[in-house]
C-alpha cells in the first residue's frame, strides 16, 4: 500500500487516473486493503509457519487464536461505523445543524465548542475516533456554510473534531485494546494510562485551538 502511494504521488500526481495503464491499474488491485492484508496473510503463513517447519494444523491453531483475540475489536468497529450510517441517513445530522442555525449566526467560539463537544460524545458513545470525526464533520458543516466570512474557522473548527474524537478512550475503542495487549496490561492500568492520556490531550488541544481562535478569529 506504501509502494502504491508513493508510485501515485510521482506518477499520476496522487490521483486516479481517469484512463489507467496497465501498471496502473495492477498497483490500484494490490493496494486494495483486502488485497494487501490477504497478500500479507498468505506471506505471513509461509515465512512464520510452513518454512519454520510447522505443520498446517499448527498454523490453523494460531491462525484461529489470532481471530479470536480481534474479533471483539472488529465487532466494535463495525458497530462504531453502522451508527454513523444511522445518524446519517436518518438525518439525525442535518436535524442537529438546523436546530444551531435556527439560532442565528454563532460565534467562532460556540461553533467549535460545539463541534469539540459533538465529537467528544459520538468518540464516548461510539468508541471509533474516525467514525466520531467523520460523523461531526457531518453534523457541523451545514453551521459553517450559515456562518461565513472567517476562512479560518474551517480549520480551527477541523481541528477541534480530531481534538474531540481522541477524548476518554475506553472499552468500545478498538485502540484501547491493542494498547492493552501490546503493553500486557490489565483494563484498569489501561483506564489509568490510555483514557487518562487521550482525555488530556483532547483537552489540551481544545485549549489551544481556543486560544488561536480567539486571537485570529
Amino acid at each position: 500500500m506504501i509502494i502504491a502511494t508513493v508510485y501515485k504521488l510521482i506518477y499520476t500526481g496522487g490521483v486516479t487516473p481517469k484512463n489507467p495503464t496497465f501498471i496502473d491499474q495492477i498497483v490500484e488491485f494490490v493496494a486494495n486493503p483486502a488485497v494487501a492484508m490477504t497478500i500479507a496473510l498468505i506471506f505471513a503463513i509461509f515465512t512464520m509457519g510452513i518454512w519454520q517447519h510447522k505443520t498446517m494444523s499448527e498454523v490453523g491453531k494460531s491462525l484461529n487464536a489470532g481471530m479470536s483475540a480481534v474479533v471483539g475489536i472488529l465487532l466494535i468497529v463495525g458497530g462504531g461505523g453502522a451508527l454513523r450510517g444511522v445518524l446519517v441517513s436518518s438525518g439525525l445530522s442535518n436535524k442537529i445543524a438546523s436546530i444551531f442555525q435556527a439560532g442565528g449566526a454563532m460565534s467562532p467560539i460556540a461553533i467549535v465548542l460545539f463541534a469539540w463537544a459533538v465529537a467528544a460524545i459520538l468518540r464516548i458513545s461510539v468508541g471509533s475516533a474516525t467514525v466520531a470525526g467523520m460523523t461531526a464533520a457531518g453534523i457541523v458543516t451545514g453551521i459553517l456554510a450559515a456562518n461565513p466570512g472567517n476562512t479560518l474557522l474551517p480549520v480551527f473548527v477541523a481541528l477541534a473534531i480530531g481534538a474531540g474524537s481522541l477524548i476518554a478512550s475506553h472499552v468500545n475503542d478498538a485502540g484501547f485494546w491493542i494498547f492493552k495487549e501490546f503493553f500486557d496490561l490489565s483494563v484498569k492500568q489501561t483506564f489509568q494510562i490510555w483514557t487518562v492520556l487521550e482525555t488530556i490531550i483532547s483537552i489540551t488541544g481544545l485549549i489551544v485551538i481556543l486560544i488561536l481562535t480567539t486571537i485570529f478569529g
